[in-house]
């Protein structure tokens, strides 16, 4: 019987001991898993943060480009740009893909080109391009008109050499044609100064436009100024200069007009 009892002591301690074990882990679920739980949701709640993208990546159609020599001039413009990265140029396309700082100017890359004397702008969305083809548009007819002048100035300035020839040769009632025409390019010159300042056109035209008021001055400053060293020898040398720079004037703006023909 003492044998029987000390069998039943230890199964009613196990029993004892198994149910503890059982209301420690029941207790675990009740009070400790739904805190974890709970913290995990607190946690997952929180706001995500995410930081803003800083690099943005552009397409500009670029013209005027005939070579490897002007890829790399295309390339070392935009690359002069602060906050360009990386800048790939295809000829066969005609396309500069930029990656760029999203607080960069995009219009400026496309002017900093154009200025440089490849005509360029930006690819955009189907609704914007048909925008842009319209400006476009606009623009060409702009550029066209200034070279209109220009040609138109070119030819004043030649046919005012043929007159003189015919005034002094054949009549001189020609001087008074001869006089027209220079106040007619003189006029044509001041229109070009202003006209070229408005518009986007390379640097280099911007300059030659601008020496056609000068030389104009400086020729009538040599007829009617009075100096004891006359002034007059060199009126031929400044007209040699003035039809260089209107020569040269024609031939730029005709390369930025119609790069493609070039």
């Amino acid at each position: 019987m003492s044998v029987r009892a000390s069998f039943a002591s230890v199964a009613a301690a196990k029993c004892t001991r198994s149910r503890s074990m059982q209301s420690q882990f029941v207790v675990l679920n009740l009070v400790v898993l739904p805190q974890t739980f709970t913290s995990n949701m607190s946690r997952s709640s929180d706001p995500i943060v995410i930081s803003p993208a800083t690099q943005t990546t552009v397409k500009l159609s670029v013209g005027g480009m005939h070579c490897a020599t002007c890829v790399k001039a295309v390339e070392t413009q935009l690359l002069q740009q602060s906050g360009v990265d990386s800048v790939i140029v295809d000829l066969a396309t005609e396309t500069a893909t930029v990656e760029c700082d999203t607080g960069v100017n995009l219009g400026e890359l496309a002017d900093r080109l154009t200025a440089a004397g490849f005509p360029s702008q930006l690819q955009h969305s189907e609704a914007e391009t048909i925008s842009d083809t319209q400006t476009q548009t606009s623009v060409h007819w702009t550029l066209m008109g200034f070279f209109i002048l220009v040609v138109g100035f070119n030819l004043c300035l030649n046919a005012q050499v043929l007159t003189v020839g015919l005034a002094y040769f054949y009549n001189p009632e020609w001087w008074q044609a001869h006089v027209w025409l220079v106040r007619g390019y003189s006029s044509l010159s001041l229109i070009l100064f202003a006209w070229a300042y408005r518009i986007t056109v390379p640097r280099r035209v911007r300059s030659l436009t601008a020496s056609l008021p000068v030389l104009l001055g400086l020729q009538f400053l040599t007829i009617h100024l009075k100096t004891p060293i006359p002034l007059a020898t060199v009126h031929p040398l400044i007209g040699f200069t003035l039809f260089s720079v209107s020569t040269t004037l024609v031939h730029r703006v005709s390369r930025f007009l119609f790069p493609k023909a070039t």
